[in-house]
């Protein structure tokens, strides 16, 4: 490949630094000492799944839908399926939340999730009040669609990891702010000083870790797994693998990224030798730059990050509006419901007071 990140000298493989992770546990633990098993529990049992068939078990859905209930989360889920599947939708005059649960595979559902809940806790922990906050929502909708739409192309990649690459490192520079404001001012100006996204070096310095090594600690703990972590902090380090035989899944998030970045800043394919696996049909492809066009020409229409629950009503989502409210349910039913059908690896994690707390809460953002 011509085009790669691997070409800069700065080191970046998780093991180059591996006291970094240890700091970048520090930063993540300061946005909460543990994440709420409602939101850990879906991701954990949506990425079981995608290792089981990428079919969407009763439990993961029933999960993941309870998730929904959530008038703010339901907003943002429903706006980024607009973005990515309109045709579908469009003549649908009635969706459930399982409808749009259905659209997507396990672990897309578990990328969508974790980048929500993120963006919400840092705005809850005040990360919305540093300087960066509103251009980097920005980006991340905008990435984050773009990134869906070349999954949608190009199946090998994926609409998971095209979504977890275009937030993720946004998210991890956020967090660092909300770490340590003082350096993130310092840091804002040096990166508009040297006309850069990111500097690791200077992260290194006055972190201790990289903004990766902080998105990586996220995906951990949220419940992606820590290879999952890891292979996301490869493969957007700067000596990401140049072919897909030693960790496909990091060399799958270096190649989503160059896509993505080549298709905002160009609207066009990244220039360098394709793999067949990784490059879309001729149909797909001529798909996939009409929608980056579009948001080229006209932004992102939908905006699906930045929804609220004030955008669930009547007259914008007359088709969500439809659904019934749910009837109380007996947390005693749902407790042995998720007894009887969690994955054994996720069921034992759980305390007693876990499952009382994931049957009887809808977890909202508000």
């Amino acid at each position: 490949m011509t085009h790669s990140a691997s070409s800069h000298s700065t080191p970046g493989d998780p093991g180059d630094y591996p006291e970094a992770w240890l700091e970048a546990k520090e930063i993540v633990t300061g946005l909460g000492s543990r994440f709420p098993v409602s939101f850990t529990t879906p991701i954990r049992t949506l990425m079981h799944d995608q290792t089981k068939g990428s079919t969407l078990s009763p439990a993961a859905q029933f999960l993941t839908t309870r998730l929904l209930r959530s008038p703010t989360f339901k907003a943002m889920f429903y706006y980024l399926s607009l973005s990515l599947f309109g045709d579908k939708l469009a003549n649908s005059a009635y969706l459930s939340s399982s409808d749009l649960v259905r659209l997507y595979q396990p672990q897309d559902c578990a990328s969508i999730i974790g980048v929500i809940y993120l963006t919400r806790r840092l705005q809850k922990k005040r990360a919305d009040t540093l300087s960066r906050w509103q251009p980097a929502l920005e980006r991340i909708t905008v990435h984050t669609e773009v990134g869906g739409h070349l999954g949608l192309a190009i199946p090998t990649i994926g609409i998971s990891r095209g979504i977890l690459t275009g937030a993720m490192r946004d998210l991890g520079i956020l967090s660092l702010g909300r770490h340590n404001r003082e350096a993130y001012a310092s840091y804002c100006e040096h990166l508009n000083a040297t006309n850069k996204l990111y500097d690791f070096e200077y992260e290194l310095e006055h972190w201790g870790c990289r903004h990766i090594d902080v998105a990586g600690n996220v995906l951990q703990q949220m419940g992606f797994g820590i290879k999952h972590a890891l292979s996301l902090i490869t493969g957007l380090g700067n000596k990401p693998p140049g072919r897909p035989d030693h960790d496909p899944n990091a060399f799958e998030f270096h190649l989503s990224e160059l896509w993505i970045n080549s298709l905002v800043q160009t609207q066009k394919e990244p220039d360098f030798t394709h793999l067949g696996v990784y490059y879309p049909t001729e149909k797909d492809k001529y798909r996939l730059l009409y929608e980056i066009n579009q948001l080229h020409e006209s932004g992102s229409k939908h905006r699906w990050l930045l929804r609220s629950k004030e955008d669930i009503n009547p007259q914008c989502t007359p088709q969500l509006y439809q659904e019934f409210l749910q009837e109380l349910e007996q947390s005693s039913a749902i407790q042995n419901f998720y007894e009887e059908n969690l994955p054994a690896d996720v069921l034992k994690d759980l305390s007693e007071q876990d499952l009382k707390a994931l049957s009887e809460s809808d977890q909202e953002l508000e």
